[in-house]
């Protein structure tokens, strides 16, 4: 059957449930009237962001709020886990705990989660949004309270990617004094909640594990009616599962909110991290069906650094107006030792020392204002972002060796500096039940790229580049509130992608990139969401996205490549997510209605996605673009007694894909074939609020799989794990 009209099918199944609702609203049993003050408390596992919140308009886009705070404690920051209630996303598996690597839709390599955004309580946590949009930083899970995923229009709100954006939500008290939601739209559950008792003082937890996994966390929060805040320390390791497969971890973040008048309030951060890993070496399949815990590189080291200081302000200007403005600026940095072999995979004694350093500042401030006319109410949000990036790389050439001196002789020396700035405005006009939101925003980014040093290059000539962008992207969103129970929504959006560093100026013998055009993407969708009865929640939507001038390395002449241009490709499909609450429909269906209250909350979760994806121009005309399976599926239920006992069997179902563009096979691996991997999670009190015991298993049916392949072979998955620990609460 033509999967498009199978798309179809499920979408149109949707939308006649909600004509049978609203032509028989006698059978429909209408959500329970609830006053709420800030926010409302639901069961629910996730949930639409607000229409709008400190200055951003979420309405007219598909959104997602996944609340990590409702599943059983996340240990070892176990991304697949974290992301078990995010419709679509694909964690691309590696073993240590430092790296993530994300895909969405099929758009792009998941290596380090490139053609995506990602932040911290808005904060970008990627080396170079612009010039090296790498992932080296993982915001522990022991502080996530939320996890934002915004799809399509997320360029126009935070910049270039043609991926989605994922904002980690820091659990955070707000001041007793101050409301905590910073939107218009009290329906909604918000980002941050008031302290809660239970949240107050100290909090240290341990956790081990296999392979000598040792994870210990510590929090100290307090709140005032001035003043809120916390401090934190994390420190994880473990030997991992192959020889040099181990890894370490040391971080700190503190948060403090002071609001020094009844109309302002400051917001201060700081992260410090550190992560050192092992790299045991990726397999060819000869070697991954033979002993798939073989370590081929002994000496590989990865190591990196973050010092990151932020401020924030919200200030309100009027009973019309409000400003949210940010800065942020530190240090962060990417240090590894490589070990060099020759084309038959024989060693050459000797390995490459590599490192890039990344000096960063940035300002975005927005406005949000109310206005009124033709006796309604719309808001306008505007504002503009500027970053300035400066990053040296440089690599030398050594003997083997774990990472130590920076010794050795100087083989490239690249000098790097991004400037970046950005104008945006977004307006929802109201209409009655219809909301229409036009965007637009104008970007310029600037990429100066000096090559001081090649020893590598022996007829390609130095690098010297000054590659400017000017870029303008256009938006609309609509939403249509069908009933209180059923709302409507569609969006069209562009995107696009620049040409980052390493795209324009390859390390090795190539030619700079003169010819390449930012990739460029123009995504459509439809869906629908809504609460037909308390205990049930469903979103679904057919989305279609056309992706322009994809980069790719090109041979210009014997031994000399060159990044240009590959081709367009179309990526369309459904999506769809469903919330069963069992107890609050054994409630409705009882006649005591207590059941929920007695023996606790029983969610059924189930989310998936339907791919089509195909290069339809270029080169690679025909070909199924890399990492983009035909199907994927998140299932599971979370039990929750009171939040005295939590517990979660979630797992994911993925077809098989192919880990390059080309679909040619390289170390014997063409695709990577389908699998499913399930994780057992749980949490109880022991003693009161005091004591809780934390425990679970990773790969409860030892599956052996691997989710991420690379030019030099397989990165196999870890096998069955387990861990259990202690969080004491004083």
């Amino acid at each position: 059957m033509n999967k498009t009209l199978i798309y179809l099918s499920l979408t149109l199944a949707v939308f006649s449930n909600l004509v049978h609702a609203q032509s028989h609203g006698s059978n429909v049993q209408p959500l329970p009237a609830i006053t709420v003050v800030g926010k409302r408390e639901t069961n629910a596992l996730s949930l639409p962001l607000p229409a709008d919140e400190n200055g951003k308009i979420y309405q007219g886009k598909k959104t997602t709020l996944s609340r990590i705070d409702k599943l059983p404690r996340i240990a070892a920051s176990q991304q697949r886990q974290v992301f078990s209630q995010t419709p679509g996303l694909v964690v691309s598996e590696v073993m240590n705990r430092g790296i993530v690597n994300l895909t969405y839709r099929g758009i792009g390599d998941p290596h380090e989660a490139q053609d995506m955004l990602l932040f911290q309580d808005g904060i970008p946590i990627q080396h170079s949004l612009h010039g090296y949009a790498t992932m080296y930083y993982t915001t522990p899970s022991q502080l996530i309270k939320g996890v934002e995923f915004i799809r399509g229009g997320s360029s126009l709100l935070y910049g270039p990617q043609p991926g989605p954006t994922v904002n980690y939500i820091l659990d955070t008290p707000s001041l007793k004094s101050a409301a905590a939601d910073h939107g218009s739209d009290p329906k909604q559950i918000v980002s941050r909640s008031p302290l809660t008792k239970s949240d107050r003082g100290y909090i240290t937890e341990f956790i081990f594990g296999s392979y000598d996994q040792i994870s210990s966390f510590n929090k100290v929060t307090f709140s005032g009616e001035k003043s809120a805040g916390f401090g934190s320390f994390l420190y994880e390791k473990s030997d991992g599962s192959r020889s040099n497969g181990d890894y370490e971890i040391h971080g700190g973040t503190a948060k403090l909110q002071w609001r020094p008048y009844e109309d302002s309030l400051l917001t201060f951060g700081l992260d410090i991290y550190e992560a050192e890993v092992g790299e045991p070496g990726r397999l060819t399949l000869a070697e991954y069906n033979a002993n798939r815990k073989l370590t081929r590189t002994r000496f590989d080291r990865l190591k990196w650094n973050r010092f990151v200081g932020a401020i924030q302000l919200e200030q309100t200007l009027s009973d019309r107006a409000k400003l949210f403005a940010k800065a942020w600026g530190g240090y962060t940095s990417r240090y590894s030792t490589r070990e060099r072999f020759n084309a038959a995979r024989v060693s050459l004694n000797n390995a490459n020392i590599d490192l890039q350093e990344f000096f960063t500042g940035g300002l975005d401030t927005r406005l949000a204002l109310n206005w009124d006319a033709w006796e309604e109410n719309h808001l306008l949000a505007a504002g503009f972002t500027a970053v300035y990036t400066n990053s040296p790389r440089l690599q030398k050439r050594s003997a083997l060796g774990r990472l130590g001196t920076f010794q050795g002789q100087t083989r490239y020396r690249f000098d790097r500096e991004t400037y970046y700035g950005a104008l945006f405005a977004e307006n929802r006009f109201q209409i009655g039940r219809l909301a229409i939101i036009p965007a637009a925003r104008l970007e310029l980014i600037n990429n100066r790229i000096h090559e001081e040093v090649n020893f590598d290059k022996t007829t390609a000539p130095l690098i010297n580049i000054d590659d400017l962008d000017i870029v303008s992207l256009f938006g609309l969103g609509l939403e249509y509130e069908l009933s209180s129970e059923h709302t409507f929504y569609a969006n069209v959006s562009q995107g696009y992608k620049p040409p980052g560093f390493d795209n324009l100026a390859p390390t090795g013998n190539a030619l700079a990139a003169t010819e390449l055009e930012a990739g460029k993407s123009l995504s459509f969708e439809i869906g629908a969401r809504g609460t037909p009865w308390s205990w049930l929640r469903y979103d679904a939507s057919l989305f279609w996205i056309n992706y322009e001038n994809q980069f790719g390395s090109f041979t210009v002449a014997p031994g000399i490549s060159q990044f240009r241009n590959s081709g367009d490709a179309y990526y369309r499909g459904w999506e769809g997510a469903l919330e069963l609450d069992l107890s609050a429909l054994v409630d409705q269906l009882s006649k005591k209605g207590d059941f929920s209250d007695r023996l606790g909350s029983l969610i059924l979760s189930a989310n998936g996605q339907l791919l089509d994806a195909k290069f339809h121009s270029g080169p690679l005309d025909g070909k199924r673009p890399d990492y983009a399976p035909d199907y994927l599926v998140k299932i599971g239920p979370i039990y929750n007694y009171k939040d005295k006992l939590k517990l979660s069997f979630t797992g994911q179902i993925i077809g098989g894909q192919f880990w390059q563009d080309s679909n040619l096979p390289a170390n014997g691996v063409s695709t990577i074939p389908a699998f499913a991997v399930f994780d057992f999670t749980g949490e109880m009190k022991i003693y009161r609020d005091t004591a809780t015991l934390i425990f679970g298993v990773n790969n409860v049916f030892d599956r052996k799989y691997y989710s991420r392949v690379r030019s030099d072979g397989i990165e196999p998955a870890d096998g069955r794990t387990y861990y259990a620990g202690l969080r004491l609460t004083f």
